[in-house]
């Protein structure tokens, strides 16, 4: 029997969820922020050079500074991929957990869903967020994952079916 009430705890526990698990995942992983670079800074600074110096010295000093801070940008790049990689793996290890959790546990039907959508949808954004990292292990754990949902799914269907025919057979 449909249940508005079943709907807005799902809600309810989803819209709660998601912002749960990506706070905790700045908070243990605060390392990088998209404040901490600030590409080619030292490159256009303010300068007073006369027109008439402005030459293929100044030119050349520029395009060395450019390179630079390019070489910089990679490096910094290759360091925040890396460490985003693990905080991939944090999110989507917390969210194998939960639905891990979900078919150990009997929880009432409007966490389980609730708890069960958030960590699909939390694990989906993170993925998209995360895409660039290439994580090798937060591949391994997104198939976890996967594999976890389909054994939910199915095991949530068979229930169902399950108590269907539970209660078509006490109406007759």
């Amino acid at each position: 029997m449909f249940s508005w009430n079943k709907v807005i705890f799902s809600v309810i526990i989803i819209l709660l969820y998601i912002p749960l698990v990506f706070m905790g995942a700045n908070i243990f992983f605060p390392k990088y922020n998209y404040q901490d670079n600030l590409m080619y800074k030292d490159c256009y600074g303010p300068r007073a050079v006369p027109i008439e110096q402005a030459d293929k010295t100044a030119s050349a000093e520029f395009e060395k500074c450019q390179q630079e801070e390019q070489r910089k940008q990679m490096e910094f790049q290759k360091e925040k991929n890396a460490y985003d990689g693990w905080k991939y793996l944090a999110i989507v290890l917390f969210n194998l957990f939960m639905v891990l959790l979900m078919l150990l546990i009997k929880f009432n039907e409007s966490i389980v869903y609730g708890l069960f959508i958030g960590a699909t949808v939390t694990t989906f954004i993170a993925t998209i967020i995360y895409f660039s990292t290439r994580s090798k292990l937060g591949f391994s754990v997104l198939v976890l994952v996967f594999i976890s949902t389909i054994y939910f799914i199915t095991r949530m269907i068979k229930k169902e079916k399950h108590e269907y025919k539970k209660s078509k057979t006490k109406r007759l």
